[in-house]
């Protein structure tokens, strides 16, 4: 008993030795059963909190000494609910991808290879989740859950992650949706994933003073708040291959219906990805500021309204989490027409290469 079975999940290996321990006429002497037990013990570690809380707590009846066992009372100690907690755990799912609206929705079940109108496969209050997997060449396939949230600003997201995490065991979060991008470093259905992003609605407010008085004008002074992804996610991210990524993506929107796509949008568009800074605030931009925003961090590469409730929510999980944008306007009065769910499903199909290709998910 020197290892797991490769045919057999660790928790049912465990719960096979406390099923051995449990029937004494099967142990032919106190070193088999020690043996026993210390096999448990060594596997114990292996399994995640739960699981192993419940292996522990089914094993102790089966190490009592005999004279507490005929006094023991299997009911009166409620042993019988293990099963049913049990079964009221949370389900594993590897990476929860989290969208705002519903074209970007579309785009990532599109990019899952799912229909762009396909219902939910659970509901939970007030949120949705569509399940799918992503195929890998070397690995095991990943477990995915999607949701929207209910509305684009950073708190309403930051819930929704919340509320993903209280459903399932999730090991990583993706956020996927468009963005307004400075037109002075990305054009219209690029993609830009984040290495970091920037809160720009930190702000002190502060009254003016000129010559000791103190005027009624106030200004506000930035106080930068930069979230950075995980090391571990910036070493993945940039083993992305960006042909691959074409190839996919240029596969998929041919299968997309016309009426998706933007006027303007011809068959020699090839979006390019970037990696830079997202600026994330309550506001959502319309007068130019996407350029202008360049002046507080020369990285910036995308504006959106919710990464910074989403990577705080994240961080606070503990998770690690990364975001794609595709730029779907350039944030001024001249809003470009049609290239919302373009520009989403490019950031989605990043996304998918990026799960499918360089991402490494936690060994179980």
């Amino acid at each position: 008993m020197s290892g797991f079975d490769r045919e057999e999940s660790k928790d049912c290996s465990c719960r096979a030795l406390v099923h051995f321990l449990s029937r004494p006429g099967q142990i032919p002497n106190d070193i088999v059963r020690s043996i026993v037990l210390r096999d448990l013990c060594w596997r114990l570690p292996h399994l995640d909190t739960l699981e192993r809380v419940l292996v522990i707590a089914e094993a102790f009846p089966c190490i009592l000494p005999e004279e507490v066992k005929d006094v023991f009372i299997k009911a009166t100690a409620n042993l019988s609910d293990f099963d049913v907690l049990r079964r009221a755990r949370k389900e594993h799912k590897d990476v929860g991808i989290v969208t705002v609206i519903g074209k970007e929705l579309q785009a990532v079940l599109t990019a899952l290879g799912r229909s762009l109108d396909a219902p939910p496969d659970e509901r939970s209050g007030e949120f949705s989740y569509w399940i799918a997997d992503i195929v890998r060449p070397a690995g095991r396939p990943l477990k995915i859950v999607v949701t929207m949230v209910a509305e684009a600003r950073n708190v309403p997201c930051a819930i929704a992650v919340e509320h993903m995490l209280s459903d399932y065991d999730i090991d990583a979060l993706v956020l996927v949706g468009i963005a307004a991008g400075p037109s002075e470093k990305v054009m219209l259905g690029d993609v830009v994933y984040a290495d970091q992003v920037y809160d720009y609605e930190e702000h002190r407010l502060e009254v003016l003073k000129w010559w000791g008085l103190t005027t009624w004008f106030r200004r506000q002074r930035p106080r930068p708040k930069y979230i950075s992804t995980r090391k571990v996610v910036k070493i993945a991210l940039e083993r992305m291959n960006e042909p691959r990524f074409t190839r996919f993506f240029d596969k998929i929107v041919k299968g997309v219906a016309h009426d998706l796509l933007p006027g303007s949008y011809g068959n020699a568009h090839s979006p390019k990805v970037h990696d830079g800074t997202i600026a994330a605030g309550e506001k959502l931009i319309a007068d130019g500021t996407a350029n202008r925003m360049r002046r507080l961090d020369e990285r910036i590469r995308a504006v959106a309204m919710e990464d910074s409730g989403f990577a705080q929510a994240a961080e606070l999980a503990k998770l690690p989490w990364c975001i794609f944008r595709g730029i779907s306007d350039y944030g001024d009065p001249r809003k470009a027409n049609g290239w919302q769910f373009v520009s989403a499903l490019g950031a989605a199909c990043a996304a998918v290469i990026f799960l499918s290709f360089s991402w490494e998910p936690p060994k179980q």
